[in-house]
Formats: C-alpha cells, sequence, structure tokens
C-alpha cells in the first residue's frame, strides 16, 4: 500500500497539469483553424510590365472585370508560383492571373509615389496571356 501512494500522487499531479494546460489553452479562444487565415483565389486581367528591376514584374490596370470601366484599376507585384514561367518574355502582353493576393499590411499610409515592394503581392498559379500587346493604358 506504501508504494501505491506515491504512484497514486505522481498520477494525480499530472492529470492536474495536463487538465490546467488544456483549460489555459482554451480561454485563448483560438482554434488552429482561426489562427491560420483562409486564402481565396483572385482573377485579375492586367497588363505586365517591368518593376523597377530586372527581376520584377508588375500587373498593371488590373481589374477583376477587364470590360467593366467602373472598376478601379489595381496594380500588383506578381509573383509566379510556378517558377518556370517566363514572365520576362510576356512583358507588355496582356495577361489574366490567378492566385493569392497579400496586401502590404507594414506599409501605413502608402507612400507617394507608390514603390514596387510597397504593392500588394499577387502570387500567381496560373497566367494565361491574352495579347501580346496591352490594349489599356496604364493609370
Amino acid at each position: 500500500m506504501r508504494v501505491l501512494k506515491p504512484i497514486l500522487a505522481s498520477t494525480f499531479l499530472g492529470l492536474a497539469i495536463a487538465t490546467a494546460t488544456v483549460v489555459a489553452a482554451g480561454q485563448t479562444g483560438t482554434t488552429p483553424q482561426q489562427q491560420m487565415p483562409k486564402t481565396v483565389d483572385v482573377t485579375v486581367t492586367g497588363c505586365l510590365i517591368q518593376g523597377a528591376d530586372p527581376t520584377v514584374f508588375l500587373l498593371d490596370n488590373a481589374r477583376k472585370n477587364p470590360k467593366d470601366t467602373a472598376e478601379a484599376p489595381k496594380r500588383y507585384l506578381l509573383k509566379s508560383e510556378v517558377e518556370d514561367v517566363p514572365l520576362k518574355t510576356l512583358l507588355n502582353h496582356e495577361v489574366t492571373a490567378t492566385g493569392v493576393v497579400v496586401a502590404r499590411s507594414d506599409v501605413r499610409p502608402l507612400p507617394d509615389p507608390l514603390l514596387d515592394k510597397d504593392l500588394p503581392v499577387l502570387t500567381a498559379k496560373t497566367i494565361v496571356t491574352l495579347t501580346d500587346r496591352c490594349t489599356n493604358a496604364g493609370r
């Protein structure tokens, strides 16, 4: 019986610590799903232009609906999720890009003039050439 007392005491102590840990974790009110923001793909059409550096590419005059002139055009820093996409060969082409947009939350207020590095980043999963020249002038 004397041998069981230390074992029982350590078991209860372990359960108490485990319970306290679970309760403390539950008090934060976050779950793994809440911590990870859900990403939604967007599709925009615009003109692929050169950025400030030879390896920087921008999607200029981009719209979700290119025929909607009431939609304000945007400019994105374009990155390709697929590494073998030759963006340089698509310069000054009208393209449609689909991917995830991440806004630069650390840039407040936006500088004037807006620098390439301050633009929202569109990481494209697909890039499709529509025409071999840009049909809409940049903004």
